[in-house]
């Protein structure tokens, strides 16, 4: 009997092994870029380990990987595009191993743009153009953008007649070649421009819905650094803040409040800010607070931040030699923000922070890849998603994508040698399933790129 139940566990344990570990085995995610990929598989969990090879056909590439029996997943880095690979899958318990699970796959040259991408020329700019977008209800969206003569340009799209219209904001001379610029929209029947004027101005130009647009000096000349970023929120319905860099290396916060007008303070002394390299990014998550990141002259980033009924206070959030170029930030829910900025070394760096938590931060992009003066920008279309957009070294513009149960991916927008390498970028989301994207090409024209995602996923 004794002997029986030994065979009986015997037979069992090499019927467990031999039992096909996986099914379903597919290949998704693949980022051409950096040349990363991940393979899924269906895993029943009955395994120890799970061991996963993959073989390049023309033996330009050999890996393989092990994990834990319940893992569902790999990732793999360093492949080509336009190869074809051999991936094998086999589970392990006690010492006995299940035949290998194959698949082949060859990886692809991305068409450009990629699926479910359109793209659309519009009119002519600055190959150094600043870009801003709002979108103030689902049907809508408005971009802007600052033409080669200093003219300023917007667009607007009528989902209804599904039509894009434009028109001359502000005509030539008004606007710094050179200028930043932001928008922002407090309320769905108002938005508001904010960008440079060649002597140093900060031009407000708004509209309200029934009324023209109209447009006013909202600090004097001399007040705005030439190349300085504009930062811009409305916190709620009745507040807006505007933040800018000086010629002297201080930043300016201007402020508005419904029912008492517009104020203003020196946010930050003169002579503490980059003006070579500075960043400057506000976000909002909650109507009581508000954060604003700056790039100061030992090129680390500062975290100042304001609660309701409190003092603005402030503290380094990334070390000195961290920063040299722009900087975005982004609240996806009013629990979480998420900061990016171009690192001394060309990468793109990721700072996040979650209620309660420490922050935190990651290598989103790695050295060389990413322009010191790219354009970046970033938005997020649902409470799980976000998207960065940046310019390579090879001119093209990339997406990373963040998805809350997928984590990081990255897409090529565009070909390389294609997108004017100081373009600014602009991007808005109108609806959780779409997005806009623009950029100046190597023509000196704004490209509209436009997603909509497949069958309401993104």
């Amino acid at each position: 009997m004794k002997a029986l139940s030994v065979l009986l566990f015997l037979f069992l344990g090499l019927v467990s092994a031999a039992f096909p570990p996986v099914r379903d085995i597919y290949v998704a995610d693949w980022d051409e870029p950096n040349g990363h990929m991940y393979v899924y598989w269906t895993n029943g969990g009955r395994y120890s380990k799970i061991i996963v090879r993959v073989d390049a056909l023309d033996d330009s590439y050999h890996d393989q990987e092990e994990y834990l029996g319940e893992a569902t997943k790999a990732h793999f880095f360093g492949l080509k595009t336009s190869t074809q690979y051999k991936i094998s899958v086999e589970a392990g318990d006690k010492g006995d191993y299940s035949p290998w699970t194959t698949i082949y796959w060859t990886s692809p040259k991305a068409s450009m743009p990629p699926p479910y991408w359109t793209t659309r020329l519009t009119g002519p700019a600055s190959q150094t153009a600043a870009m801003a977008s709002v979108a103030r209800i689902p049907e809508t969206m408005e971009s802007w953008y600052i033409d080669e003569d200093g003219s300023v340009w917007g667009e607007w799209y009528d989902e209804g007649h599904n039509q894009w219209n434009r028109y001359q904001l502000a005509g030539p001379g008004s606007a710094s070649t050179r200028s930043g610029m932001a928008a922002v929209s407090r309320t769905s029947n108002r938005m508001e421009v904010f960008f440079t004027s060649p002597d140093g101005a900060l031009v407000d130009c708004w509209w309200t819905q029934g009324d023209y647009w109209k447009c006013e000096n909202r600090a004097p000349p001399g007040s705005v650094y030439d190349t300085s970023p504009i930062a811009a929120v409305a916190r709620d319905k009745d507040h807006v803040e505007v933040w800018f860099i000086t010629p002297g290396g201080g930043v300016m916060d201007y402020f508005y409040i419904e029912g008492k007008g517009w104020g203003s303070w020196q946010f930050i002394p003169e002579g503490v800010v980059s003006t070579s390299y500075g960043g400057l990014a506000a976000v909002s998550r909650a109507s009581n607070t508000i954060e604003v990141f700056v790039t100061r002259k030992d090129l680390s980033v500062r975290d100042h931040y304001w609660y309701d009924g409190q003092d603005w206070k402030d503290f380094e959030l990334a070390p000195p030699n961290s920063a040299s170029g722009n900087i975005r930030a982004v609240s996806r829910k009013s629990n979480t923000m998420e900061v990016w900025f171009v690192g001394v070394q060309g990468s793109l760096e990721d700072y996040y922070w979650y209620d309660d938590q420490p922050w935190k931060h990651f290598q989103l992009v790695g050295p060389g890849v990413v322009t010191g003066v790219t354009g970046l920008a970033a938005l997020s279309r649902s409470s799980d998603n976000m998207e960065v957009f940046y310019i390579a070294q090879d001119e093209s513009l990339r997406c990373a994508r963040f998805w809350e149960k997928g984590g990081w991916y990255h897409i090529t927008l565009s070909e390389a040698y294609t997108v004017s390498h100081a373009s600014g970028i602009g991007a808005v989301s109108r609806r959780s399933n779409t997005l806009d994207v623009y950029y100046v090409n190597k023509n000196n024209s704004v490209e509209d790129l436009s997603y909509t995602a497949p069958h309401n996923n993104w």
